[in-house]
């Protein structure tokens, strides 16, 4: 997201300028299968800053080492994409994209 910094002078602040203007947009992946990958891709113009999951973990008795998020993080392959995966459930990967500037 873009922002600005305001200051006050009076306070003996630094004022700065802005930089050009940027845009974040969500990108959501397909909803995986137990055991594999979800993967969100970010569109041309624009580059990952983020990302995270949705999952809808199948709960045993108890809890088990199942019930596990395996992968979340930058997909290694491709800079502009994020993964998912579940050893238990579905899951949905999510990018942070922003526009190029």
């Amino acid at each position: 997201m873009a922002g600005a910094l305001l200051a006050a002078t009076s306070f003996g602040l630094a004022t700065a300028t802005t930089a050009a203007a940027t845009t974040t947009q969500v990108v959501a992946g397909p909803v995986s299968q137990p055991g594999q990958p979800s993967r969100a891709t970010c569109p041309s113009g624009t580059h990952l800053i983020g990302g995270g999951y949705h999952w809808q973990p199948v709960y045993t008795y108890g809890g088990s080492p199942a019930d596990t998020v395996d992968t979340n993080t930058p997909s290694e392959a491709d800079q502009k994409s994020w993964v998912a995966k579940a050893h238990n459930g579905t899951i949905q990967a999510y990018a942070i994209c922003e526009t190029n500037s």
